[in-house]
């Protein structure tokens, strides 16, 4: 492997993405592992290409493509110490974390009958035992990361930070060699998924900040978790940050000519990258993923004081400023 790190593109069974990438850090001799897979296979991938003593594997965050694996690694787990009080919170409550969510989406317009799917049809809520082995496997020896802590293992030396957004504990690996193993915080050629999963939070503006942060470090790579290696780390954080003022600015004529809507009402008529004409033919996952991003930009804008809360009663109607409406240029605030 040499003295710095090798990318194993291991397959999980998630359509849209095809492969995680899971990072070797070290020597031949002794490594690492960060964002291990999804499940058992992706763990005897590890085992078959690593060929060398794995001191520690580490996640960037907790959705099942990237962390499930280290269940069935035997070394120590390195997470950060928001992410993993979610998970334990997520498999120690089973099933408050479908039930929270379902209340969400209800009260936000998803129909019934579409909510009642969450626990099957989640990618994450359908694999709970996999976090299950997760925790019972290192719930005695995770080892907390906190925002701005060094780390040292084989030879390398890295230092992590927190990047919100993603998911609220997402933290990201800064190598002293001027990589950045940055999870799904950013990606090559999809835009990171940024949902809105309780109405007290607000990770699109944690999402830009986070964007912020790791630009303000001058990388000289980034290394994401899916797809290919970033070699033009700032023009790609460029891109992603206008794609989200050109996604509020959306959201916005949406409700403008609606007058006032759900937000699931906002998501059926927002433009999605995805391989269908109708939102009629969404699978109810990919429903569940728009519905929530939808959540999370309208927050920003309630945040912002452009989109009010017209409506507290069994579902919540946002209504635009109207004087917003009338202008020509929308006064958003990245």
């Amino acid at each position: 492997m040499g003295n710095q790190y090798k990318i194993i593109r291991n397959p999980i069974p998630i359509p849209a993405l095809k492969h995680v990438n899971t990072y070797l850090l070290g020597t031949s001799n002794c490594c690492i592992i960060v964002d291990p897979g999804l499940g058992p296979e992706c763990a005897e991938r590890i085992a078959r290409e690593a060929r060398c003593s794995i001191e520690a594997v580490g996640i960037t965050h907790f959705h099942v493509d990237h962390s499930t694996a280290a269940a069935y690694l035997e070394a120590p787990l390195l997470v950060g110490e928001k992410e993993w009080r979610h998970i334990t919170w997520m498999v120690d409550t089973w099933p408050r974390a479908v039930e929270e969510m379902a209340t969400l989406f209800l009260l936000h317009g998803m129909p019934r009958g579409e909510v009642e799917q969450l626990a099957t049809k989640h990618p994450a809520l359908s694999r709970i035992k996999l976090f299950q082995d997760l925790v019972d496997n290192h719930r005695h020896n995770a080892i907390l990361l906190k925002d701005g802590m060094a780390l040292e293992h084989c030879g390398l030396k890295m230092t992590i930070l927190d990047v919100p957004g993603h998911t609220p504990g997402h933290i990201i690996f800064q190598l002293n060699s001027g990589e950045v193993i940055v999870g799904d915080t950013v990606l090559a050629d999809i835009t990171p998924n940024i949902p809105l999963l309780s109405w007290n939070l607000n990770p699109l503006a944690d999402y830009l900040s986070s964007l912020d942060r790791i630009e303000a470090l001058k990388p000289r790579l980034l290394l994401p978790g899916h797809r290919g290696v970033i070699d033009k780390p700032i023009r790609r954080i460029s891109e992603l940050k206008k794609h989200h003022e050109n996604r509020l600015a959306e959201v916005l004529r949406i409700l403008c000519s609606l007058g006032k809507a759900t937000a699931y009402e906002v998501a059926k008529r927002m433009k999605w990258d995805v391989p269908f004409t109708h939102w009629n033919e969404f699978p109810v996952a990919q429903k569940f993923f728009a519905h929530a991003e939808t959540l999370s930009h309208l927050k920003l804008l309630v945040e912002q004081g452009i989109v009010d809360i017209h409506d507290r009663g069994d579902i919540v109607l946002l209504k635009p400023d109207n004087n917003v409406c009338k202008g020509g240029s929308l006064p958003i605030r990245l």
